[in-house]
């Protein structure tokens, strides 16, 4: 068993089992879609923790990706992977000055400019026309995740500042 690995990036999920020889379709999570096979190894979990798992082939597809992985060779070891997430470790993915991670934003807490605090980061949702912060406090908020709400994003230990109405 390989090394468990702490706090990695979901990049993906193992959908259905397809054909009888251990096949995957797998949708895949990144921005676009194909960057998913560029980071390695992939880890799924396995007894609540990550671990790496061998990619024998990927194959693109009209909607998503068919995937072989080591040691699923029926239908019946494909089907018990279905629904499996898969993670690459964070340090794997490309470091970048002009972008910034969903997972950086999960977790940091977000104040007005006055310092009242809105609540932290529980999940980043899409949309199609932006990206919407879901902050959660003394109640929840809905936060578009642009320039005008949120001009700077700071250091990442520091907290997101919104120019947002705390009544709203």
């Amino acid at each position: 068993m390989a090394a468990a690995v702490e706090a990695p990036v979901v990049v993906g999920r193992l959908t259905r089992a397809h054909g009888v020889r251990g096949w995957l379709r797998l949708q895949s999570f990144t921005d676009p879609e194909d960057n998913l096979l560029s980071y390695r190894p992939w880890l799924q979990q396995e007894g609540g923790q990550w671990v790496s798992c061998e990619v024998e082939q990927v194959i693109p597809q009209p909607k998503g990706f068919l995937c072989k992985l080591a040691g699923c060779d029926s239908r019946n070891d494909a089907e018990a992977l279905a629904g499996t997430l898969l993670a690459v470790a964070k340090d794997v993915l490309p470091a970048s000055d002009d972008e910034i991670y969903w997972i950086d934003l999960i977790g940091r807490s977000v104040e007005t400019p006055d310092g009242v605090s809105l609540g932290r980061v529980d999940r980043v949702l899409e949309t199609g026309a932006n990206d919407v912060l879901v902050v959660v406090g003394e109640r929840e908020r809905l936060l578009p995740f642009i320039e005008a709400v949120f001009p700077e994003l700071g250091a990442t230990d520091a907290p997101l500042v919104a120019h947002w109405d705390p009544e709203f």
